[in-house]
């Protein structure tokens, strides 16, 4: 009888112990999904951060810009010159420095080139201002 005892005691012991790893497991992920500034990581972007969030490009043009950037600098350089007329800032101020960041592996001068560009006609209350200015030290 004090063997079972023993048996069923141990057994709850181990749902026990699994229980409360499988709660302090899900506290931790809900803690890291909300405080990200605790996990050594930047807080969440605001709205109008993320460059798909911007307006100034039209829906139709969207799949056309992503195949351009997997295609390469020389494919997304021409997608620019083509379709740059039809997009506005700040999309496409934000375009172009994806596209200076894709550049700059072969050719810096052209990426100093665009990123002036995009600098000179963003305003310091544009969405694209903060990308802007950690890029600023090194394309300028």
């Amino acid at each position: 009888m004090i063997k079972i005892f023993r048996t069923v005691l141990g057994v709850l012991a181990v749902i026990a112990a699994i229980w409360a790893l499988k709660a302090v497991v899900g506290y931790w992920g809900k803690f890291q999904t909300e405080h990200p500034s605790h996990m050594g990581e930047s807080s969440p972007k605001g709205p109008g951060v993320d460059g798909e969030n911007l307006t100034g490009l039209p829906y139709q043009l969207e799949p056309l810009l992503r195949g351009a950037q997997k295609q390469g600098v020389v494919v997304f350089r021409k997608w620019l010159d083509f379709y740059g007329p039809q997009i506005s800032d700040p999309r496409k101020a934000w375009i172009e420095l994806d596209y200076v960041l894709m550049v700059a592996r072969e050719d810096m001068a052209e990426a100093r080139r665009v990123f002036a560009e995009v600098k000179h006609r963003t305003p310091k209350t544009s969405p694209v201002y903060e990308r802007i200015k950690r890029l600023e030290n090194a394309y300028e």
